[in-house]
């Protein structure tokens, strides 16, 4: 569908060439001749991973093993899927994603331990400066964590941006800064170009571009007011919680709208309950797991973690459970919209000034309402899976099950159960492209119909032949939709295909 995400991109540089499954009963085997010590070395660490994750469950607890797991090794296959639904509802399904939250932890937690503990030996505190060994140590241990949980792009983006501000520690250079997050973002793009189409990328960047852009402003703030009185550490902690949650959700919200058709209002409650459960007490439970584990007393800590991990879940679930905690856009978001908005985030954050920060908010605001309405629309889909998404005038979206196709349906919209009204008869709807008749059975003449969907090949008497689309056509097509301009124009287009190594053609495929 027109705007869906690219899998077949993400399986292009994944380097699969094809995806399938196998029926039967699962039976242990031998693995094959490992070729090359970095064959061997994956084999290895795909092992102590999955042994991880078993311990990790088992120690934890029956009820929160699996986000456990999760969380220590990346493997997310104990995770419970109404545990994985709650926590996407309640705006946690960032923390099942190891990425710059889990490494920031880990990598927080022991430059501060390090640093502290080193400060304490007088002799080598007067001579050395303790930032520096401990944010080296931070550096190494956020490789080893890199390593366990599977190393992911999202992981190796996280740990290039990690570097990046303990290496700008040890080069006396300022670790939150613009020119910081600028050489983070050179270096994820230099790796992995293909990472800037993905919605980590995009989210995580616009959440930290707009993090060091508000505490560059509150630093300052908090700079002179320290000249006339001192501040209050735990205060600081709750509006630091506080403004973080309010400007990750403000941030990376037109990302999630665009990506997922979704955001999660009620993600700010449920962060600022549930991250101090991660920060103060899950992390620390942790690591003290990973340093009691050689000497085989690391099972109490595990234990007392899945507990901390208990509390969240029952976070999740709570806030997913309440009216609004989950908000969806029924029109899919253009590209040219996401487009404005990233525009004007990047305007909001490089601009100084109370009075100019506003401004660029209602300009981007505007423009981006503007770019909407004057943009296409799909009023219908009809994908190569048989299923039809098309949107009525008085009842908004439908999903209706119409043939049958070895396809898979679009993510968008995926939440609609699809229904079986319209087979075997004709289905009517009132559309903002005039009426839509989908026809299964006995053809019927439709003269009102502007377009006419069948189910068979068969042509109506009466149909003009353009306004008509056939199973087959869609077949051959790959999916076919119906696009509505600005200036009332309809017509029948299909996903380019050929342009991209990820999109070759089959047949005789439309275009647009």
């Amino acid at each position: 569908m027109p705007g869906d995400y690219a899998f077949n991109r993400q399986a292009f540089f994944d380097g699969l060439d094809g995806v399938g499954y196998v029926q039967g009963r699962c039976r242990g085997g031998t693995l094959g001749e490992q070729r090359g010590f970095m064959e061997r070395l994956s084999s290895t660490v795909s092992v102590t991973r999955r042994s991880l994750a078993i311990h990790v469950r088992d120690a934890a607890g029956e009820r929160a093993g699996g986000f456990a797991a999760a969380l220590a090794s990346g493997d997310r296959s104990f995770m419970e899927q109404a545990d994985v639904e709650a926590l996407r509802r309640a705006g946690l399904a960032h923390l099942l994603a190891i990425s710059g939250l889990h490494l920031g932890i880990v990598g927080g937690l022991v430059y501060v331990s390090v640093r502290r503990v080193l400060s304490l030996w007088e002799w080598f505190a007067l001579r050395v400066p303790v930032q520096k060994p401990a944010a080296a140590v931070a550096l190494t241990m956020t490789v080893l964590y890199l390593v366990l949980s599977g190393a992911s792009i999202s992981t190796q983006r996280a740990f290039i941006m990690a570097a990046v501000f303990f290496g700008a520690i040890l080069l006396d250079r300022s670790p939150l800064s613009f020119r910081s997050f600028a050489v983070a973002m050179a270096a994820v793009i230099l790796i992995q170009p293909h990472s800037v189409m993905t919605p980590g990328f995009q989210m995580s960047f616009a959440a930290t571009g707009a993090l060091i852009a508000t505490y560059l402003v509150w630093r300052e703030k908090r700079q002179a007011q320290s000249d006339r009185r001192p501040g209050n550490g735990f205060v600081f902690t709750l509006q630091s919680l506080v403004v973080t949650s309010i400007v990750g959700a403000a941030a990376t919200a037109p990302f999630a709208l665009y990506h997922f058709d979704r955001v999660a209002p009620g993600g700010l409650w449920a962060n600022l309950l549930a991250m101090p459960i991660i920060t103060f007490v899950s992390a620390p439970l942790a690591g003290l797991a990973l340093a009691t584990a050689p000497i085989g007393l690391d099972e109490p800590f595990l234990r007392l973690f899945g507990w901390s991990l208990e509390q969240v879940l029952a976070i999740a679930h709570w806030v997913s459970n309440q009216p609004g905690s989950d908000f969806m856009i029924r029109d899919p978001m253009p590209a040219g919209v996401l487009l404005v908005l990233s525009v004007g985030l990047i305007a909001i954050c490089v601009v100084r000034g109370l009075l100019y920060r506003v401004i660029a908010t209602a300009g981007t605001v505007l423009t981006a309402a503007i770019v909407w309405m004057s943009m296409s629309s799909i009023i219908l889909h009809w994908s190569a899976s048989g299923e039809v998404l098309v949107h009525d005038e008085g009842m908004g979206w439908h999903k209706l099950s119409v043939a049958n196709g070895e396809g898979l349906p679009p993510l968008t919209l995926g939440d609609l159960e699809a229904g079986d009204e319209c087979r075997g008869t004709t289905c009517r709807f009132d559309t903002a492209a005039g009426l839509i008749a989908i026809v299964d059975g006995e053809a019927s003449c439709i003269r009102e119909a502007a377009y006419v969907l069948l189910a068979e090949d068969r042509q109506t008497l009466c149909t003009a032949e353009e306004s008509v689309i056939t199973w087959s056509d869609v077949e051959e097509a790959g999916g076919l939709s119906l696009a509505r301009s600005w200036r009332g124009r309809t017509h029948i287009r299909a996903m380019p295909c050929g342009r991209r190594k990820w999109q070759p053609c089959s047949g005789n495929a439309f275009t647009d």
